[in-house]
């Protein structure tokens, strides 16, 4: 389950949701753009056709008659929930058919000790995917940007829902779910960007 985990949960599947057109169809800013651009040698056009229409004499409009267009900014928006989510729409399937494979075998109290410990190696894995492993030595781990870091916490919620499924008997309690560990890796974005001095001066208190 463990490499399941790490390769669906990985940060190369985080660039893929911030890929700009990364399921291949085309931005609407871009699209936009694109329009404006093709409308501006149109029309450069149909002027430079009037105007060998009508000869070298035409007189060009003052410039406080010419009207100019401003085009705003390319803003890209953000991934929506549903994109984010269906990034790891595998994981969700792997784990439904598994989950009702153990199910079919197992006692309801040996079902929840299993999707306990499941839980705890998707925390786990979050929190590897998130913050380097404490040891004396250094770490070449790059940090997360904001963005990346919202895709990684919007999962862990998106998984958090799936195993409480909705509150059902055959969900796992939402007191199991939302433990110490997992509101420590909700919680981290408040001291992401902090130094090492000041990590290790909260630690100490």
């Amino acid at each position: 389950m463990t490499p399941v985990l790490r390769h669906t949960l990985c940060r190369n599947a985080i660039k893929l949701v911030l890929k700009p057109n990364s399921g291949g169809g085309l931005d609407y800013n871009d699209a936009l753009r694109i329009s404006n651009d093709a409308i501006g040698r149109i029309s450069a056009a149909y002027r430079s056709a009037v105007s060998a229409a009508q000869g070298d004499y035409s007189i060009p409009p003052p410039a406080s008659e010419v009207a100019t267009t401003k085009v705003a900014p390319t803003v890209r928006r953000g991934p929506t929930d549903a994109e984010i989510e269906a990034a790891i729409h595998p994981l969700f399937d792997y784990l439904d058919t598994n989950n009702h494979t153990l199910a079919s075998t197992l006692s309801p109290d040996a079902m929840q000790m299993v999707m306990s410990k499941l839980w705890k190696q998707i925390l786990t894995t979050v929190e590897a995917l998130i913050v380097p492993p404490l040891s004396d030595k250094a770490s070449n781990m790059r940090a997360l940007s904001d963005s990346e870091l919202d895709v990684a916490l919007r999962w862990l919620k998106f998984l958090r829902d799936f195993f409480y499924a909705g509150g059902d008997s055959s969900g796992v309690p939402l007191a199991t779910l939302q433990n110490a560990k997992f509101n420590e890796i909700m919680s981290v974005r408040i001291y992401y960007d902090w130094n090492t001095d000041d990590l290790m001066e909260v630690g100490n208190l």
